[in-house]
């Protein structure tokens, strides 16, 4: 996990340990997908995105829920291709 804030503002250090992870995934929570667009604009183009809102989720509508937050992480690591834990 890392500050998307620090990328966003151009953190060299933070950029250049991002980079040498090995899965990365972007999580919005709505259509603007700034996660993503943060991103592409430090020059990440190798990551998986997820939209919450692509599961059904409204921002600032939809309650947070034990259950929709295992939904989320499940999503996360289908697309990560890792198992869910405790699973």
């Amino acid at each position: 996990m890392s500050c998307l804030a620090a990328i966003a503002g151009g953190v060299e250090l933070v950029i250049k340990n991002v980079k040498k992870g090995l899965l990365l995934i972007a999580i919005d929570g709505c259509d603007s997908d700034c996660s993503r667009r943060v991103l592409e604009k430090a020059g990440f183009d190798d990551f998986i995105h997820l939209r919450v809102t692509d599961l059904g989720m409204v921002k600032g509508e939809t309650p947070v829920t034990e259950e929709r937050i295992r939904q989320v992480a499940e999503k996360a690591c289908e697309l990560l291709g890792v198992e869910v834990a405790g699973d």
